[in-house]
């Protein structure tokens, strides 16, 4: 989240916070074992035409802000402006 507020002296205040999330997914991504299909006898049992779009999201997780990274970015968006110094 980046905010940019016009300040009284004709300058700006930049305001960055960074919040991190992790996807709480059903299954992973890019999984190649489907769950229904593994056997514990060393068979693979595959229904056919059973396709799924993706893993659902069931929500996310705060994983809280990063510090590290709103500092990074600020320090960037100095250099780029010209900003050395401050």
């Amino acid at each position: 989240v980046v905010r940019v507020r016009p300040q009284a002296d004709g300058g700006y205040l930049v305001d960055v916070s960074v919040f991190k999330e992790l996807e709480d997914v059903s299954r992973p991504e890019y999984s190649t074992v489907d769950l229904e299909g593994l056997r514990h006898d060393g068979t693979l049992q595959r229904t056919a035409g059973q396709f799924e779009a993706g893993a659902a999201t069931l929500g996310w997780i705060p994983l809280g802000r990063d510090t590290q990274l709103e500092q990074v970015i600020l320090t960037k968006l100095r250099g780029r402006l010209g900003m050395v110094g401050y």
